[in-house]
């Protein structure tokens, strides 16, 4: 998707979350599509109301001007608006283009599926007599999490080389911290973690099928050697519930890799399972050091 295309993408969602307060958005992006070579009646007329009449006309315009370019309308407060505007937000409020404070007011209002984790922040700048500074920098590791660009993400996935064959071969852009490490498997920190300590483990060899591509024998190995890594994850973090599965696709990540991902203990139920290792949910904000200091713990373990 390319710049301008996104920029109504991402006005479309603030429309479905804030509604008439982002009619200059729509308008703007209409107007950038305009310019980028995109046509269209509608867009053509959206890109033409006044500002000043946004809130009444833009609704009229919306939806057919969004179709002509590729684009569906969000219903009102869709999670999936909610992602992407929470997203963009978070990333704006790291970047220091909005205040820690601002971005918890907005989220509580228009990001109702995602402010679980802020609420009590919220209520903090209110009510708290912790330093504001201190408030402020758990929300930014917040928006951190929040702000993990997923579809940037899919697209190196799927345009790039297979991550675990440019990480066994030592690729500058693939390094990640290696927590085990035989002639048949490679076990590896994630660099973009949903729980600390989420690991993945693959066989060397590129292969895209635990089914067919490994007879019996040879599963058993592998499998031993998750089993070992689980211990030894387990053994350094708090871990209530082990996650162990393996996905991959066709269409990226297909080299056979299984995930282990640690969930700890007071996690709320609705945070766990599939949401608590979906990296569309955020993942953490974790320092190069501190993963290789977790890489040596776990190491030491095996």
């Amino acid at each position: 998707m390319d710049g301008a295309l996104e920029r109504m993408r991402l006005a479309a969602a603030l429309w479905s979350v804030d509604g008439a307060q982002n009619g200059p958005e729509i308008i703007d992006a209409a107007c950038e599509l305009l310019a980028s070579g995109y046509d269209g009646v509608n867009l053509a007329v959206l890109a033409g109301v006044m500002r000043q009449h946004a809130a009444d006309e833009v609704p009229e315009f919306l939806e057919a001007a969004l179709h002509d370019v590729g684009l569906d309308l969000y219903p009102p407060d869709a999670h999936e608006a909610q992602a992407i505007a929470v997203g963009h937000l978070a990333a704006r409020t790291v970047a220091g283009e909005m205040s820690p404070e601002e971005f918890v007011e907005w989220a509580l209002t228009g990001a109702e599926d995602f402010a679980e984790p802020l609420l009590a922040l919220g209520s903090d700048y209110v009510n708290s007599a912790r330093p504001r500074r201190e408030i402020d920098a758990e929300v930014l590791v917040e928006a951190r999490r929040l702000a993990f660009d997923f579809e940037q993400y899919a697209r190196r996935v799927a345009d790039g080389p297979c991550f675990v064959c440019a990480t066994v071969a030592g690729h500058p852009d693939y390094r990640h911290h290696v927590v085990f490490e035989d002639d048949e498997t490679i076990a590896f920190l994630n660099r973009e973690p949903t729980l600390l300590g989420y690991t993945l483990v693959g066989p060397k060899r590129h292969l895209e099928s635990w089914v067919d591509d490994l007879d019996q024998a040879a599963f058993e190995r592998f499998q031993g050697t998750v089993h070992r890594v689980a211990r030894a994850i387990a053994g350094t973090l708090p871990t209530e519930r082990m996650y162990s599965m393996s996905f991959g696709s066709r269409l990226g990540n297909s080299h056979l890799h299984w995930h282990l991902a640690p969930l700890p203990p007071g996690v709320p139920y609705e945070r766990q399972q599939f949401h608590a290792v979906m990296a569309e949910n955020g993942v953490l904000d974790v320092s190069d050091e501190s993963q290789a200091e977790l890489a040596r713990e776990i190491r030491s373990r095996m």
